[in-house]
């Protein structure tokens, strides 16, 4: 038995085809000229800024009787209302460099940095060094940490039914 198709559904299928066509010519073009995104250097908190946990993935560092949270590229410390950002000590140890991290060559040593914060590397790991002489490092402003109001709850007076 022979199959035939009838004109309209002939014409639905060219209407088809072309229009296929011209949707994926314009996804080719549409993704040949975006441009590529320009390259964002990381942003890190300042020190003295409180957050209430520092974030995920974070790392756990002990440094003498204090311990040190990283994350990103960012130190905090335990506060009394959460976590403070904070430069790392001289001295603290990494087993790996953040992040981000670039690689410096500064009065003929090699240094790593990441945050305004220097590391040098140790056996086994990296470890954050002074500022080399030849960088000044400004100190960020400081940030007035005031604690949360106080909360009040209001307790209000039992309802009485009304006599009659």
């Amino acid at each position: 038995m022979k199959t035939t198709i009838i004109p309209l559904q002939r014409k639905i299928a060219r209407i088809g085809i072309i229009l296929a066509l011209a949707i994926a010519g314009f996804c080719a073009t549409a993704m040949q000229a975006q441009p590529r995104p320009a390259y964002r250097a990381p942003s890190y908190p300042r020190p003295g800024i409180v957050v209430q946990a520092p974030p995920r993935g974070f790392v756990t560092l002990n440094f003498g009787n204090n311990y040190y949270y990283m994350s990103g590229g960012a130190f905090y410390q335990r506060a009394p209302h959460g976590y403070v950002v904070v430069t790392p000590p001289a001295g603290l140890f990494l087993n790996a460099l953040p992040p981000g991290a670039m690689r410096v060559k500064l009065n003929g040593g090699v240094y790593f940095s990441c945050n305004n914060v220097y590391f040098k590397h140790a056996r086994g790991g990296y470890v954050v060094a002074a500022p080399p002489p030849a960088i000044v490092v400004a100190a960020p402003p400081p940030v007035l940490v005031r604690p949360p109001p106080p909360v009040v709850i209001r307790v209000a007076p039992p309802i009485l039914p009304l006599r009659r």
